[in-house]
């Protein structure tokens, strides 16, 4: 399939949350004006986290980009991902991976201001977008290695790809490459309505899986529906075990973003040989798992991260274009993201927090 996706534009009245303000319309479309490389670091603004919390230790702060070195561009960032991952780092949970003070972050997208020597072809100019492995996108500038970046294609924006990339490439690698799923599949997904859950359950379908998802809210269920699960389960208390059982008589597959309080019920859900990802804990950290309870039904168990599957830059460019043929064959839907300004950061942190949001969230500049 050729890679590429129809046109989208902002739905009418689509807006930034500001911090200290009510939402601002958003008209504006900005160019970056490329630029030769120099050797001069230029102004940026960031989200600079001096010590692990909550929401309000997200500080806005003016600093510098630096210039490229070789093998590294410098980018105009117009749209940034936000993920749990940057939650969890917030929170402190995994220290050594964000060392303070630090920027949290893991992908964005832009344009190219400058580039150092031996970029793969990247010109100033280019609009791109990267995921990368150390924390830092959480700033309208960033200087990085040009591996973790790849074009965008010319129909899909910026904002499309803030809010698809890292999730998009992780349903690739949980469906093609752990999950093995296909026409038949068992697959029991949990926070169905979310940035990752949502993309997992849709792909999935298309595989000809039966999906079965756990949400919250009677509102998540319906999203849920629309994204391609066949039963949707309303697990407030992440109950759902018996639920799944009676759907399909067990799962295959397990998608785990919820951590400590779902084991259990994980392991009364799952059929023979069921293999367990385990890609998140938003109910907290998941416990050590005891082997004897994998083995009572020959069940497989895995932690994997993103950035394993697209450790060279070839792995990088062929999942992109599965997630773009996929968006362009209509698999996936085109997102709509909630949008919120860089300095707002800490008020989208707070609404993953509470559960209440479906989809992507992504910062702008």
């Amino acid at each position: 399939m050729d890679v590429g996706v129809a046109s989208r534009t902002r739905p009418t009245g689509y807006a930034v949350h500001s911090p200290g303000a009510g939402p601002e319309p958003v008209g504006r479309v900005r160019e970056a004006t490329p630029t030769t490389s120099s050797r001069a670091s230029i102004p940026s603004r960031e989200i600079r986290l001096s010590r692990y919390g909550g929401p309000e230790e997200l500080e806005p702060v003016d600093a510098t980009a630096r210039a490229p070195g070789p093998g590294e561009i410098r980018i105009r960032q117009r749209a940034i991902g936000i993920n749990f991952i940057d939650i969890y780092l917030r929170r402190g949970w995994m220290p050594g991976m964000l060392p303070l003070p630090g920027v949290l972050g893991m992908e964005a997208a832009g344009t190219v201001i400058d580039v150092g020597d031996n970029t793969g072809g990247l010109l100033p100019g280019d609009r791109v977008a990267y995921l990368c492995p150390e924390p830092g996108a959480y700033r309208s500038v960033r200087t990085l290695a040009a591996r973790h970046a790849l074009r965008l294609p010319h129909d899909v924006d910026e904002e499309t790809a803030a809010a698809l990339l890292l999730k998009g490439l992780t349903a690739d690698y949980l469906l093609r490459d752990l999950g093995r799923v296909g026409r038949g599949t068992r697959l029991l997904v949990h926070a169905a309505a979310g940035g990752v859950g949502s993309l997992v359950c849709a792909w999935a379908k298309h595989l000809g899986a039966t999906v079965v998802g756990t949400v919250s809210s009677e509102a998540k269920a319906r999203v849920a529906r629309e994204r391609g699960c066949d039963h949707v389960i309303v697990a407030r208390d992440y109950r759902f075990a018996e639920a799944v059982r009676a759907h399909c008589g067990g799962a295959d597959v397990i998608v785990d973003g919820l951590g400590a309080a779902a084991v259990a019920e994980n392991l009364a859900a799952a059929d023979r040989r069921c293999h367990w990802i385990s890609l998140g804990q938003a109910s907290g950290p998941l416990p050590p798992l005891d082997a004897d309870k994998l083995v009572m039904k020959s069940m497989t168990f895995s932690r994997p991260v993103v950035f394993d599957f697209v450790a060279t830059a070839t792995e990088l460019q062929e999942r992109a274009g599965r997630l773009w043929a996929a968006l362009a064959a209509g698999v996936l839907r085109p997102p709509t993201p909630e949008l919120f300004a860089l300095d707002a950061a800490g008020q989208a942190h707070q609404r993953l927090e509470s559960r209440e949001s479906t989809g992507a969230l992504v910062l702008v500049t």
